[in-house]
Formats: structure tokens, C-alpha cells, sequence
């Protein structure tokens, strides 16, 4: 009795029970029993090379074909597929993605399919319309809107048929013959379909190949049959509940098949060790509700009746199962049971009623083994990137002292200052983050739309003076404020974009509009100003020492809002996260490694500094946050600074924080460019929290 800790684990333990591989036994007399017929792939997988024949007998279940999981996302995608208001459907990304990118999507062309799923993730398409997704065959096929019930089996049947008709010329031979029949191989194994003969040999040696061919050919005549059963009554299912019968229909069919039966070890499923002996027999999957099964037969007889007419019960098909399990064991001279110890959902892991029985009869000589996974975490090395010569070059190169122009942004030094390790995947090795298509905006998004639309609001007024007036009209007029959200979504992905907004939009949208209101009330309390710039970029240099010489290292970025109220300049950022507009001192801007230091201090600061060396602006310049979450209430949006307790001191004239800044900025890109400090991980596992290079880090 092996008792192991995983359900394919069972299938690995084969080769180390003693009788199946080497010993010179009979290959002959084993047979390898799988109660659990999904097991049938990781156990001929998992077998020996010693083992050079292997018969099976058994039927393999639809549902674990990669086939059946492209039909049920073809009946997901046609499920939540819309209809634009201008006529056209939109089918949704992530399944669109998904299917592009499954093994079994017959694609006309791979290349072009492939560049297909990386522009819909590339620019977050959350419905892509029929057009945009091809004019081929396969695409004319897949991606049309299915009218009813029917019409899905339809659907079905005529992908199947282009697929199978694809396959089958893959197959074909040099003189466009196809071949004529289909078979399972696993070195020496040969399993064909059970209504097919052949003498045909493979010569494929180390590969486990499934006949594909004849999966189409089951897949579709279960189809089929369901459409005969639905043609001989006047019910027409729609959509959803055709989907959940041909659901149950598939996953009760088997693919059933033969070999030689006086060759090799023998793989059979329960029913096929019928007036069968072996002496040496393998039983894997000895778990209470796998073997004896607790689901009984499927009917609408009710277990009382069942009763009082002595129709057969579960009790009976028990009997049944236990009668196989003890015949077989009757001749058997050496018996393995593998049970799986792994408790996950519904499946407690409980060892079979059958193992008690032998186990406490007292007629056998009983072993028992556990497999233990011995977890032992690997050593964890920090992770470290030197800076050489090649490396050095490509920094100079980033930041725009070298032959390529460029220049280090805020969210650049921010991610170096939380972990220099980080900020040389993302810009560095410019390691591409995980992309994924979002049906939902998430408040990464969100702060991209708020600036759009801020930015359409004011865009009239560049180089203008905004009154009282001016803004008492845009407030009594909300089309004006609506227009301009409406035009933030326009923009984004303006060229794949189909009909109006979503659901989901309009109430993001509402909320934006809300936002965009509130700004302008607190603008109203500023006017008369001139908005002298809007999601401008600015760009300055400064020199440092770097290897006993001063190199020219550029710093930039791309500043909201600059206006001029009343004699003095603002320098505005807008932010729609948590971040606080009150700092402690200059150099807690710089801290490394710190998960409180306050990055949009630090980035508005930046672009104040840019602001004046680029602008050589003589009035005061005022750095401002424009804190989304705190605009319904009177907290003021000029950043302060508060050393201790008394009361934050207000930023009035960001040239008398120019010098401190301009100092902590070189003495940070020097840190940067020196070749002795090497990019290394964070020793700060809260700044990791959310970064996409966990991975790498082993931080996960």
C-alpha cells in the first residue's frame, strides 16, 4: 500500500514498484489498473524506458482533450459577446486572446494570429470587433455572433469540420494521401481507435502523441447526436441551456481503445480487467469516492422508488465494482494499491473502504510506504547586477549622456530610489511587464483619463486668462465637463474603439465628471489665472562627477498644469492615489529603500526644478497636488513641509528649496553612475509588496 501526497505523483512512483520494470518478469502477466481514466497521460509518461510495450485498454475521457477546452471557450465567448449601437458585435478580449492562443485555433496564418493577440493585449481592447479580428476562414468562422441554441451546434460543427479538414493536410504524405488511421504511441505503445484496423507502425520513439484527428470525429459526432435528439422534439433551447447540455454530453463520452492484448504491460480501466488475470497488479486512485465512484448513474428515478420496484441502487453498483476489484485479486501473486493522501476541495484524501478490508483481514502480508515531499526552501542569494562597461554605456544612453538622446524621469528615480534592482529591469534591461487585458479601469487608468480630460477642459484656455465667469459657466453648463470625460475615453484606443461607452464606463465616467466639477470649484477660488501650459515636457540638464569627470545627465518629465494666478506661478500635479502633500525634510525625499518617503512630493518638486531652469521664471513658483480623493474637502493642495510637530510649513517660493534639491539630486545620480555600487534587490520586502518582477527576485 503506497500512500502519496499528489494525484500524478502516483503516476511518477510507477517505475520504483518492484515488478514492473527490470527483473526479468513478464511484462505480460502486469497489469496497471486506472480507476481514474485522466491518469491514462501522466502514466505513460511517466514509465520506464526499460518498458518497451505497452497495451491499452481503456477509454480516455473527452473532457481531458485540450479540444473539449477550446469548445467550452468558443461557448464563453459567444457568451459574453455585445452588440455595438452602429450594428457590429464585440466579442471579449481576454477570450479572444485566449482563444487565439490555444494549441487548437486553426489559424490560417500563425504569424498573423499571433501579432493579432499582441495588439488586442498590447492596447487593452476589452471587445474587439469581427472585423478587426480577420477576414480569413478560421476568423469568418470563429468570431460571428451565434443567433440561438441551434445555431451554436451549427457553429460547432462547421469549426470542427475546417479544423479537422487542417489537420488532415498537415498529415498528409508526399503524394497528398491521407493517412488511415490514427494512433497513441508512447515508445513502443500503439492504441488505435476501437472501430479502426490497421497494421501501420510508427516510428516515433520518445513522444506521446494522441490521435487529434479522431478527436475531432468523436467530438463531432457527439454533436451530431445531439441535434438528432433536439430534431425529434418541437423544444428549441436557447444559448445558455444548449451550452450546459452539450456540457453534459461531453463529458460523459469516452474515447475507447484497443491494441495488442498479448503484448506488454497492460494500462486498462476497471471494466476491462473482466475474466482477466495478472500476477503482478498496480491499482492506482485507491480513494474513497474514486474507486468505489459515489456517483450513481445518472437518472430521474428517485432512490424510494428505485427501491420498492428492486430497480438496480447505488448498494448494486458497489457489489458490482468490489466483485471486479476481488476477482482480479484472486490469482494475483504480488498486489500494489496507490492512494493519493492530498486533500483539496470537495476531495478529503480518505484511503479506499477496500485497503481497510485487506488491510485488517489478516489473510495478506501488508506493506506500507509514504512518499513525503521533503520541502526544503533553496538557499535565497541576493540578487545582484554589476555595472559594467556595456551597462555603464546604456545608462549614459537613458539619460541623455550619450550618443542617444534621453533623460531620467521621475518615476524612473523613484523606482531607483526603492530599489535599484528594479528600476534596472523596467528601464535598464527594459524588461517588458506582464501585460494582461483589463475589462475593468483600474486607478491606473483612471488617473490617465483624469488627465485627459483636465486637459481638454483647459486646453481652450492656453495662454488665457480663466475667469470667475469662464468657470461659472463651464459648472453651469455640464455638457462642457461631460464633453470633456466623453472625450478622454474617445481617446483612448480612438482606432479600435466600436459604439459607445459601457456599462462599466459611464459609471467611471460619472464619477470622473464629479471629480472634474470639483476642480473647477477649487479653480474658482484661484481666478482670474493664465494657464501658460498643459501635459508639457520639460527638460534640464545637470552635470555630476562620475569616474573623475563631470558628465551632463538630463532630467524631464511631463508637468500637468502651469498657471499664474495673481503674481505668482503653480506648478500643478494631479493624483489620484493615496499620496500625502506633506513631507518631513529635503533629504527624507531621498531616503533609499524607505516605503514612506513621498514620491509625489518628490515628483512635483522635480518638475518645479525643471520649470525654473528651463522657464528662468522670476515670480514665486508654487509646487501644488491636486489630490483627487481629498478635493470634496478643505484641505489645501500646496505642499508642506513638516519636520516635527508643529504645524506644516507651506512651500511658498520653490526657489529657496532649488540649491537643497539640485544637491540631493546629484549626490543621488552619482550613486546612479558609480561602477562600485551594483544594482541589487531591496532588503525591504514591503516595497515588493506589488512589484511585477517578483519572480526574478524570488519574492513571491
Amino acid at each position: 500500500i503506497v500512500a502519496v501526497p499528489s494525484n500524478t505523483g502516483q503516476a511518477k512512483v510507477l517505475n520504483e514498484i518492484e515488478g514492473l520494470s527490470g527483473g526479468g518478469a513478464d511484462p505480460l502477466q502486469t497489469a496497471i489498473v486506472l480507476p481514474d481514466e485522466s491518469l491514462l497521460l501522466p502514466v505513460l509518461s511517466s514509465l520506464s524506458d526499460d518498458i518497451d510495450d505497452v497495451n491499452v485498454t481503456m477509454g480516455y475521457p473527452l473532457k481531458e482533450t485540450s479540444l473539449f477546452g477550446f469548445v467550452m471557450m468558443l461557448a464563453g465567448m459567444q457568451s459574453a459577446a455585445v452588440a455595438h449601437g452602429d450594428g457590429t458585435i464585440g466579442f471579449p478580449g481576454k477570450e479572444v486572446i485566449s482563444l487565439l492562443r490555444h494549441p487548437d485555433y486553426p489559424a490560417d496564418n500563425p504569424d498573423i494570429t499571433a501579432r493579432l493577440a499582441g495588439t488586442i493585449m498590447k492596447n487593452n481592447m476589452v471587445f474587439v470587433d469581427a472585423e478587426f479580428a480577420g477576414s480569413g476562414e478560421s476568423e469568418r468562422l470563429v468570431f460571428r455572433k451565434v443567433e440561438d441554441g441551434n445555431d451554436f451546434l451549427d457553429y460547432l460543427t462547421r469549426i470542427l469540420d475546417y479544423m479537422y479538414l487542417q489537420q488532415s493536410a498537415s498529415s498528409a504524405d508526399e503524394n497528398g494521401s491521407y493517412p488511415t488511421d490514427n494512433r497513441v504511441v508512447k515508445k513502443g505503445v500503439a492504441m488505435e481507435e476501437s472501430n479502426r484496423d490497421s497494421d501501420k507502425d510508427d516510428n516515433d520513439e520518445d513522444s506521446v502523441v494522441f490521435p487529434g484527428r479522431e478527436f475531432f470525429m468523436v467530438m463531432r459526432s457527439a454533436i451530431a447526436r445531439l441535434k438528432d435528439v433536439l430534431a425529434t422534439t418541437d423544444t428549441a433551447p436557447g444559448f445558455d441551456t444548449m451550452v450546459r447540455l452539450l456540457r453534459k454530453v461531453l463529458v460523459s463520452v469516452r474515447i475507447p481503445f484497443y491494441g495488442e492484448p498479448l503484448g506488454g504491460v497492460q494500462v486498462m480501466g476497471v471494466l476491462e480487467t473482466r475474466a482477466l488475470d495478472f500476477e503482478n497488479v498496480i491499482w492506482l486512485s485507491m480513494n474513497e469516492g474514486v474507486f468505489p465512484s459515489v456517483s450513481p448513474a445518472p437518472s430521474f428515478i428517485p432512490f424510494n422508488l428505485r427501491a420498492a420496484c428492486q430497480l438496480p441502487r447505488i448498494e448494486q453498483h458497489e457489489a458490482v465494482y468490489a466483485y471486479y476489484f476481488y476477482r482480479l485479486l484472486n490469482r494475483a501473486r504480488k498486489v500494489t494499491l496507490v492512494y493519493n493522501t492530498r486533500s483539496d476541495g470537495m476531495f478529503s484524501g480518505e484511503v479506499s473502504r477496500y485497503i481497510h478490508q485487506l488491510q485488517y483481514s489478516g489473510h495478506f502480508r501488508v506493506k506500507r510506504k509514504s512518499l513525503v515531499f521533503s520541502f526544503s526552501p533553496p538557499e535565497q542569494h541576493p540578487v545582484v547586477i554589476e555595472k559594467t562597461a556595456d551597462l555603464i554605456d546604456r545608462l549614459y544612453n537613458l539619460a541623455g549622456a550619450g550618443s542617444v538622446p534621453g533623460y531620467l524621469s521621475a518615476g524612473a528615480l523613484n523606482s531607483f530610489m526603492d530599489c535599484s534592482l528594479r528600476f534596472y529591469f523596467r528601464y535598464v534591461a527594459r524588461l517588458p511587464e506582464p501585460e494582461k487585458v483589463k475589462a475593468d479601469i483600474d486607478m491606473a487608468e483612471f488617473g490617465n483619463l483624469l488627465h485627459k480630460a483636465a486637459c481638454f477642459m483647459y486646453r481652450p484656455y492656453i495662454g488665457k486668462s480663466v475667469t470667475t465667469d469662464d468657470i461659472d459657466m463651464m459648472l453651469a453648463d455640464r455638457q462642457v465637463v461631460g464633453r470633456c470625460v466623453e472625450n478622454a475615453f474617445e481617446d483612448r484606443q480612438a482606432e479600435y474603439r466600436k459604439g459607445g461607452l459601457s456599462g462599466t464606463e459611464r459609471i467611471v465616467a460619472g464619477v470622473l465628471t464629479s471629480y472634474m466639477r470639483q476642480i473647477l470649484e477649487k479653480d474658482r477660488m484661484l481666478a482670474p489665472f493664465t494657464i501658460l501650459s498643459l501635459e508639457e515636457n520639460y527638460t534640464s540638464r545637470i552635470d555630476i562627477v562620475s569616474e573623475g569627470r563631470v558628465i551632463s545627465v538630463a532630467a524631464g518629465g511631463i508637468i500637468d498644469r502651469v498657471d499664474s494666478p495673481r503674481g505668482i506661478t503653480r506648478v500643478a500635479d494631479y493624483k489620484t492615489g493615496s499620496d500625502e502633500a506633506v513631507y518631513r525634510t529635503m533629504e527624507s525625499l531621498f531616503a533609499r529603500e524607505d516605503p514612506k518617503r513621498k514620491k509625489a512630493v518628490f515628483q512635483t518638486f522635480l518638475y518645479s526644478w525643471l520649470y525654473l531652469r528651463q522657464s528662468g521664471q522670476e515670480r514665486p513658483v508654487i509646487p501644488v497636488i491636486y489630490q483627487v480623493r481629498k478635493l470634496f474637502t478643505d484641505d489645501g493642495m500646496v505642499i508642506g513641509e513638516k519636520p516635527g510637530r508643529p504645524p506644516a510649513r507651506p512651500v511658498k517660493d520653490f526657489k529657496d528649496l532649488a540649491s537643497p534639491f539640485e544637491e540631493n539630486m546629484r549626490l543621488l545620480l552619482a550613486d546612479l553612475f558609480d561602477k562600485t555600487i551594483p544594482f541589487r534587490q531591496t532588503d525591504n520586502h514591503d516595497i515588493c509588496r506589488h512589484c511585477a518582477y517578483q519572480q526574478l527576485c524570488h519574492r513571491e
